[in-house]
């Protein structure tokens, strides 16, 4: 199935991957740290002691259960490497872990598009040009990694594994330097990143959050139901499902999936899932396989998921009720999205702003079967208005917009619905 990538919101053009907001502010920071050696300072037992701070300005992104994740506005290099972005999760005041990230295929291959009038043999060919460009930089990294951590732990690596179910499960390298562990990612020559923690059992128990893995089943439905508030105009919305921006990369279905993901409370970014989920150095979604994925991602974080072919507003209004979003992947139409992004801006202003009527003439407008797919969030409903309110895999859009019901029962391929156990 195609996905689509949409490059365009409220008139902004991301930069370039990574996701593009994060990346691009990366590269434009004139940070002194730029160039310059922090594994000596990452691995200070005063910095996990809480005696002393992370070097640099960091950036929140966005926080998981008891957690919170940011990233550093600089490219310094560590273990003599340059670093794409480093990542740090805190959980309250207290340094959970560092990720560092070496290489990513999801950067280095955005999003696939025709060159009109280059003939397909040419473009075939400097696909595979990249491929072998990236293939060396990914295997000289790993083998200069292997080698600094090695020697700096004075001892070969040890194997282990992070996540309980198969398709999320981890492969890993693991250096014991000092007490911290240096735990190396490197799967499938796409991503080599490495985490540095003091936490010997960090995700070995599985992705889903400590806090959340000790919640009984009846605990975990009441903590879900709680994120549900109610507006005084009728507005069912569950907070806290925040987007994943996918940058200029064909991740609209894997980064909803990591949205959802995230707000279950598991600690899974859209680099590791696009792995999992088997996604090709080609800057396509093609030949991934998103549906084992959305599984997988169901039993990590201890519920059940249905998968149908189309949207039904009465299970999906319940499941909402109960704090379970629901991802869609729906006909996309740009002229019809500009429509939905008026309305928001509209009803900003005025809230009995409505959408038309789905008659006859509205219908004609809707996208159909030529039309390419994309992926949506559900996190809310308003009966009274007959609304749907969904999120985007978008960069600076957090606020839900919204659709007639009758519209995505209409143009919905395929539903996923998430369930208590």
């Amino acid at each position: 199935m195609k996905l689509i990538v949409i490059v365009f919101l409220l008139g902004l053009q991301p930069l370039a991957a990574i996701p593009n907001q994060i990346i691009g502010g990366v590269n434009q920071a004139n940070s002194p740290l730029n160039g310059q050696e922090l594994a000596g300072r990452l691995l200070q037992p005063d910095l996990w002691q809480g005696k002393s701070r992370l070097p640099g300005n960091w950036k929140e992104e966005n926080r998981i259960a008891e957690t919170k994740t940011s990233h550093l506005l600089a490219k310094p290099k560590v273990f003599g490497l340059d670093a794409i972005l480093l990542r740090a999760t805190h959980r309250g005041d207290d340094l959970e872990s560092v990720t560092v990230i070496f290489a990513d295929a999801g950067s280095y291959f955005p999003y696939l598009q025709r060159k009109p009038g280059v003939p397909i043999e040419k473009q075939r060919q400097d696909l595979l040009e990249k491929q072998r460009a990236f293939q060396e930089l990914y295997s000289t990294a790993f083998e200069k990694l292997n080698e600094e951590l090695e020697k700096r732990a004075g001892r070969k690596a040890k194997e282990s594994r992070w996540g309980s179910s198969r398709t999320l499960r981890a492969d890993l390298l693991v250096y014991e330097i000092g007490k911290i562990q240096a735990v190396l990612f490197a799967e499938n020559g796409r991503l080599l990143r490495l985490t540095l923690t003091r936490d010997r059992d960090l995700y070995r128990k599985g992705w889903l959050d400590q806090k959340r893995i000790k919640m009984s089943g009846s605990e975990l439905s009441r903590h879900y139901s709680d994120q549900v508030k109610i507006s005084q105009n009728g507005d069912h919305v569950i907070e806290g499902v925040k987007p994943v921006p996918q940058g200029y990369r064909p991740y609209c279905g894997l980064n909803s999936l990591t949205m959802v993901a995230q707000y279950y409370g598991l600690h899974l970014d859209e680099d590791w899932m696009a792995v999992a989920g088997k996604f090709q150095n080609t800057g396509s979604a093609a030949g991934s396989n998103m549906l084992t994925l959305y599984n997988a991602t169901a039993r990590e974080a201890r519920l059940s998921m249905n998968r149908e072919t189309k949207f039904q507003f009465s299970k999906a209004r319940a499941l909402i009720k109960s704090g379970l979003p629901v991802v869609v992947w729906r006909r996309f139409d740009f002229q019809r999205n500009q429509m939905h992004i008026k309305l928001a801006q509209k009803f900003a202003e005025d809230p009995n702003a409505l959408l038309p009527e789905p008659d006859t003439a509205d219908r004609a407008t809707w996208p159909g079967d030529e039309h390419p797919v994309h992926a949506s969030v559900i996190v809310g409903f308003n009966d009274k208005r007959k609304e749907v309110l969904f999120i985007e895999s978008w960069a600076g859009q957090s606020v839900p917009r919204r659709m007639r019901y009758e519209e995505l029962e209409a143009t919905a391929t395929m539903v996923f619905y998430f369930e208590g156990k």
